[in-house]
This record gives structure tokens, sequence and C-alpha cells, in this order.
């Protein structure tokens, strides 16, 4: 008879180098046992359970893969002591009130420390806003009796820069200077003058930042926005009527106390203000992903209603916060809770109004670390995942091959026994 040729080829069949003493030892190493086609057996129940195991096996590496490349388990939070408790707190605001005189308006800081800012105007700056709501002064913000930079340090000032300096030169918006035209036009007359003089229209007083203070008695709202330097201690920045001054306690001693001058009626002082955008930190920080910072007063609304005088409070909880991506620099921000409160009461009844951001620093740090995981360790997931699951899919298909087994001997013995 012709013999059969074995399906499973031999080691020297595929190379003859295979056939050498030396390499044949290297068989009794082998843990993974060759077998011959001939004793193979196929059955549906295996093909079912392979076909799920490859669709699970397919599934479950998609999934581990989109999780890797997204990040999702990459975000990490830390709690830690605040040491950084000299550091100045940049805020940031941007408030409109559509109500209120930009006369009328005067930003406070007072702190726990004693520390008083009255009528702060550095990096504070006022634009008039329309009946309409909208904001007329969009121009830049050149002229400035004190600068800052970042970190809230001064720096210099030009004199020609400073309204306050009696070598204070204001630009005439002219990009060419006649033999008659002014070197310096410090008010807002002056401007349309110089423009007058060279035979063109002058330019609307909106665009010009020495009209300011004309603008801001021909519009009724006032929009406030800039940077406040703050310490981390507890205070508030506040809005009230009239002028602050340096106040005495009930001992005599100055610099203890804050009270406000008022000019005119507190019933004329309208606390109706919008929250354009207040944060706490340097500007630019990059938040990570859907879990950044969230800024909870921006565009808050309050209407003060009518025939009456209102005093809103949001009371701010700061946590100092950092955010770590991967190797790059951590970056400080800072996150907060807010809570409101607010109180409305006739006019006539004396009761003051104002606005108050009364801030406290908590002591501790949250770090945000964002760290994903080497591709080394994804592969060493993805193979230990598709490892567990064929070993399990074989498991499940030799016990349902036992059990068919046992179910065809059980039904011939109850045949033999009929």
């Amino acid at each position: 008879m012709r013999q059969r040729r074995p399906l499973v080829a031999s080691e020297a069949e595929v190379h003859p180098l295979f056939d050498r003493p030396a390499f044949k030892t290297f068989s009794r190493l082998d843990i993974y046992p060759k077998v011959s086609n001939d004793v193979q057996r196929r059955t549906t129940c295996g093909g079912l359970v392979s076909l799920l195991c490859a669709g699970f096996i397919l599934l479950l590496i998609a999934h581990e893969t989109y999780h890797y490349f997204v990040g999702s388990d990459a975000y990490h939070d830390y709690l830690t002591v605040d040491e950084g408790v000299t550091a100045l707190v940049p805020v940031n605001l941007n408030i409109t009130f559509p109500s209120l005189n930009c006369l009328e308006v005067n930003l406070d800081v007072m702190d726990a420390s004693g520390a008083q800012q009255h009528m702060v105007r550095m990096e504070i700056f006022k634009s008039p806003v329309s009946a309409w709501g909208s904001v007329v002064y969009l121009g830049p913000f050149r002229y400035h009796s004190k600068a800052f930079d970042s970190e809230g340090n001064e720096i210099a000032v030009q004199p020609s820069d400073n309204p306050a300096n009696p070598s204070f030169c204001g630009s005439c918006y002219l990009a060419e200077r006649g033999p008659s035209t002014p070197m310096c036009c410090n008010r807002c007359e002056q401007v349309q003058q110089a423009h007058i003089q060279q035979g063109l229209s002058p330019p609307p007083m909106e665009s010009i930042e020495q009209c300011l203070p004309g603008l801001y008695q021909m519009y009724p709202g006032c929009n406030v926005h800039g940077t406040v330097f703050l310490q981390k201690v507890k205070g508030n920045i506040h809005f009230a009527p009239g002028l602050a001054m340096e106040g005495a306690n009930f001992m005599g001693n100055r610099g203890l106390g804050h009270v406000h001058i008022n000019l005119s009626p507190s019933s004329t002082f309208n606390t109706s203000h919008v929250i354009h955008h207040l944060s706490f930190g340097r500007r630019g920080v990059r938040r990570l992903g859907k879990r950044g910072v969230a800024f909870p007063l921006d565009g808050t609304r309050f209407i003060t209603p009518p025939d009456s005088v209102a005093t809103v409070k949001y009371f701010v909880s700061i946590v100092p916060s950092v955010y770590q991506q991967g190797r790059r620099m951590a970056e400080a921000a800072y996150e907060y809770a807010v809570t409101v409160h607010h109180s409305v009461s006739p006019v006539g009844t004396g009761a003051i109004p104002a606005l108050y951001l009364a801030y406290d620093f908590y002591p501790i740090k949250i770090i945000h670390r964002f760290s994903r995981e080497s591709t080394l360790h994804f592969l060493v997931k993805v193979s230990s995942l598709v490892g567990g699951l064929f070993v399990v899919s074989g498991i499940i298909d030799k016990v349902i091959y036992w059990l068919t087994l046992c179910k065809g001997r059980l039904r011939e013995t109850q045949q033999q026994q009929l």
C-alpha cells in the first residue's frame, strides 16, 4: 500500500540546520508540542467559542487603544501643603455695571493684614457702556501712573506716559505731524484741534483715550476690567458709593478702618452688574482637557429691583492648584468655589448698596498631573488581555466539549440498558 505522508512537516524539511544534534537538544525544552492534523478534531461549539473570543479580543483591544490615546486614565490628583504664601496672586476681572456711571465706580481692596488699596487704577481700566449694553471705548489703554508685570512687581513707566507726571505727553493720533501741530495732545480738545489744523476731520471721541473723562459723563454704564494683585490672606474687593478713606477704630488708631464718604445719595448707586469673567492666577495657564478649571462666576447677572438698593456679596473660596502634563514645567493656577448672598432694601431705609467679592485662600494645594502610561506598558496590557481571553475561551471550549461527551456517553448507557 501507499504510505500516507504526514501533514506536519519535520524540522529537517523546514531547514537542514535543525537536523543537527546540537539543535535537536532544544526540542526537549519545547513547551508547545505540535500535534498532527490527523488527530485534531474541530467542533461546531469550538468554532462558535473561537468566533466570540476573537470578537471580544478585537473589542477590548479597540477599547484599550482608545483610552490610551485619549488619556482617560492618565489624570491624577494629589494634595499637598501650599508653601508659596508670600507670592502675590493676580485677580483677572471683567465686570459691567449697566446703570452706574464710570465716575461713580471705585474699586477698593482690603485684606486681613491691614493692607488697603483705595480707588485702584493701576491695572484696572474703565470703559463707558451705552444704554444698549455695548462698550463704547475699545481702544488701547496706554497711559498709566503705575504698571506691574505678571508677578505683581512694579515696573517703570515713562514720564511721558504717566498722566500724573508734569512731563506727560499724549498722542495726537496723527500719522504725519505738520509744522503748526503741537507735540503733545493731553486733552481731548487738543487732539481734535490738531486734526483740524492738518485739514483732517477729527476722529470720534470713542477712539481717543484722552476723551475718556468726557465719555464717562455721556454714557450711563461702565465696564471695569483688568488685574489686581492680592496677598494670600483673607480679604475683599468691593465697589461702594463715595470715596474710600482710611478710618480709625474705636481706640483712635488709624490704619485699622475703612470708610466711604458719600458724595451723592446712595439711592443712585445701582449695583446691577454682569460678571463676564473672574479668575485667579496668571492668564494663559494650560488646563488639562475637560477636567480643567471652570470659572463659576462667569456670566453671572444681577438686576436691582426698581426703587430698591441692593448689597451683593460673593464669598469666594480659593484653592491653589498646579497643572503638570508629562515632562512640561508645572504651571500654577487657582480654582475657586463661590457662595452668593444678596439683600434688597427699599430706598430710604439707610441701607448702603455695594458689591463685595470676599475671598479666602486655603492652605492646601491640589496637583493635577496628566501622565500617560508608556507604550511598553500598553503593549504588555494588550498582550495579557489577548492571552487571558485566549486561555479562558480554551477552558470554556473544553468544558463544553466535556459536557457534550458526558451527555453522549449517558445516552449510550441508557440505550444499552433498554
